[in-house]
C-alpha cells in the first residue's frame, strides 16, 4: 500500500480560513504582523546610562581641551579618557565641534541636558524682552 504525498503547497492551505487567503489562494499572514503597531521601546535605565556616558565624555573633553587645547585634542583621546569607544563619541556628539558646542551649552546653562542654549526657556524669555525693549514696547527699568 503506497501512501500518496501531495507536493502541492496550495492544497496544504485548504485548512486555513478563507479570510487568511488572498484571491489567488495564497496565504498572506505576513501582512497581519506588519499591520500591528510596534511597542515603543523605553528604558529609564538605558537613558540614565546614556546620560552618564554623555557626562563622562564632556568631562573628559573639558579636561583635555583645557590641558592641551582644542586643536590638539582628538576624538580618540577624548574617548580613551572617558572610557568609551570613539564610535560612541561620534554617535553621541557627531564631531569634536559637537562636543565643544555641548560643553559650552552645559557650562552656560549649568546642566548637560541635550537642549541647545538658544532653545532654553530663560534664554528665549530674555531674547523676547530684549526685542520688546528694542521695539519700544517696554521701557527698560534700571536695576538698583
Amino acid at each position: 500500500m503506497s501512501e500518496h504525498v501531495n507536493s502541492d503547497p496550495a492544497s496544504d492551505r485548504s485548512s486555513e480560513p478563507a479570510s487568511d487567503r488572498s484571491s489567488d489562494g495564497s496565504s498572506d499572514r505576513s501582512s497581519d504582523r506588519s499591520a500591528a503597531p510596534k511597542r515603543p521601546y523605553s528604558s529609564t535605565l538605558r537613558a540614565d546610562q546614556a546620560r552618564l556616558t554623555r557626562d563622562r565624555i564632556l568631562a573628559a573633553a573639558e579636561e583635555l581641551f583645557l590641558a592641551d587645547g582644542y586643536g590638539t585634542t582628538t576624538i580618540a583621546r577624548v574617548a580613551r579618557q572617558a572610557g568609551v569607544a570613539a564610535d560612541t563619541v561620534y554617535a553621541t556628539f557627531g564631531s569634536k565641534r559637537g562636543i565643544l558646542k555641548a560643553l559650552m551649552d552645559a557650562r552656560v546653562a549649568g546642566d548637560t541636558a541635550p537642549v541647545p542654549l538658544l532653545d532654553r526657556p530663560g534664554i528665549k524669555a530674555a531674547a523676547a524682552l530684549t526685542s520688546c525693549v528694542a521695539a519700544g514696547e517696554v521701557s527698560p527699568t534700571p536695576v538698583s
